[in-house]
Order: structure tokens, then sequence, then C-alpha cells
């Protein structure tokens, strides 16, 4: 597969596409690429919001790759610091949950631009 790196988020998730598929992978620090990860294939279900928890943890919906029996394994979540989960709902659009609303995020400013 030829894997383009789109964005590396704070807690060291990295968010891939790949030109054949129309979607976003994400990898731990586990493997080169995607499919080189403990884990194997994992992509966003970005139809899903992130859970944000009251002790500031956060769990972005994915979809797992096909399993031997061809079913893609869905309602997984990965654990992700609640600055990923921010940069996700910036760049993706993505709702954030709490157990007092829903929110989005907005990127008022690049810290290490000024």
């Amino acid at each position: 597969m030829s894997w383009k790196l789109l964005e590396t988020l704070p807690g060291g998730h990295r968010l891939f596409t790949e030109p054949s598929v129309d979607r976003v992978f994400i990898a731990d620090e586990s493997g080169e690429n995607p499919d080189r990860t403990d884990d194997g294939l994992i992509w966003l279900d970005r139809q899903s919001p992130i859970q944000i928890g009251n002790d500031g943890t956060a769990l972005v919906p994915v979809i797992m790759a096909p399993t031997l029996h061809g079913d893609r394994i869905t309602g997984k979540k990965v654990l992700v610091t609640t600055a990923d989960a921010l940069a996700l709902s910036e760049s993706f659009n993505y709702e954030l949950h709490t157990t007092n609303g829903a929110y989005r995020a907005v990127r008022v400013r690049d810290w290490m631009r000024g």
C-alpha cells in the first residue's frame, strides 16, 4: 500500500491516507505504517462522536479491518489524549460528547507560530 502521513497527533498517534480508499487510518507507534502495527488496520469512524470522560480520557470511534470471516469490527474505540480529541474534532468535524453537552473544536491559533 502507498501510505501518506497526514498528521501526528499530540499524543503520538499518526493519521494516514491511502490513495485507493476513502478512509483515514489511525496508527500507534508500534509499526511504521498502519498495516504494520500490533493492532492491524484501524480507520476512523467519522459517523460517530468522540466520547470525553469526566477524567479527561477520550475515546475515538474506529472500525477495524475485516476478520477472517470478512466481517468488519465496529463499535470499537481507541483511547487518545484530550489534545488528540480536540485535534481530530477540528480536522474532521467530529462532535465531542461529554456528560454536559456536545461540542466541536475550533483552532484559534497555532501556538508554535504565535
